[in-house]
């Protein structure tokens, strides 16, 4: 299988409303287009489906957390049905949530979302099991919500590294403390070599309460050599053997 390229990514942040809005970003017809969203409220039992400008992206929400004394974390998926470009906004419809956070990934050559999870009790390991739908070399995309604010620790297992300049316009993994408000990361592993559980989060130390989701964008059905087309097997007649012509 061929594993899915990301193409776009945009984050976004704000200290005021319930809202972030990211950049604008462009898809194409069949991309599959992540959100993962989150604030440094309570979870909210109301994290909205993100909006967007643009055309050909209706909203799934995956992974919706809430629970008491927690940030709200979800995140929501698109197929595109159409190529187009736009802002994506996303977080939750009461408040007030404080800090808000919005990130949007876009991928190309996948066969579609495949398996998500969440939760705001993660394990002592602070991190969410996933066994992806579509076996081997799926992208696993993933986000930590840590309503202590802890320090940023590294990500588990290590996020596949992106520069600003492509995808653009923002690199990627994302992890940020916000000073007494939370801490968010975002991260996303372009190949998944394991068609088995893995688990999604962070390492390090922290106590949280901690609230994470992830989701699986299934590998293409490329990959693999291209068939050579066989050669007819011709055989002469006895008379064109006697011929000497064959």
């Amino acid at each position: 299988m061929a594993a899915p390229t990301l193409v776009q990514a945009a984050f976004a942040t704000t200290t005021t409303g319930n809202t972030a809005t990211t950049a604008s970003v462009s898809w194409q017809t069949d991309d599959v287009v992540v959100v993962i969203y989150g604030n440094a409220g309570a979870a909210p039992a109301n994290m909205a489906a993100p909006t967007n400008t643009g055309s050909g992206l209706s909203w799934t929400v995956n992974q919706s957390i809430a629970a008491a004394s927690n940030c709200g974390g979800a995140l929501a998926t698109a197929v595109a049905t159409a190529s187009s470009s736009g802002t994506v906004t996303a977080g939750s419809v009461a408040g007030p949530s404080e800090q808000n956070f919005t990130g949007v990934c876009v991928w190309r050559g996948s066969l579609g979302v495949g398996n998500s999870a969440g939760t705001a009790a993660p394990s002592s390991t602070k991190t969410v099991s996933l066994t992806p739908a579509g076996g081997a070399d799926a992208a696993i995309c993933w986000g930590v919500f840590d309503w202590n604010a802890d320090a940023a620790q590294a990500e588990t297992p290590t996020s596949t590294s992106h520069g600003s300049g492509a995808p653009g316009p923002s690199a990627m993994p994302q992890k940020t403390l916000v000073a007494g408000q939370y801490t968010y990361y975002w991260c996303a592993l372009d190949d998944q070599t394991s068609a088995g559980a893995v688990n999604y989060g962070i390492g390090g130390s922290g106590a949280g309460p901690f609230t994470i989701v992830a989701v699986e964008v299934k590998a293409g059905a490329g990959g693999g050599a291209t068939p050579v087309p066989a050669r007819p097997i011709v055989v002469p007649s006895l008379a064109a053997i006697q011929a000497g012509s064959w």
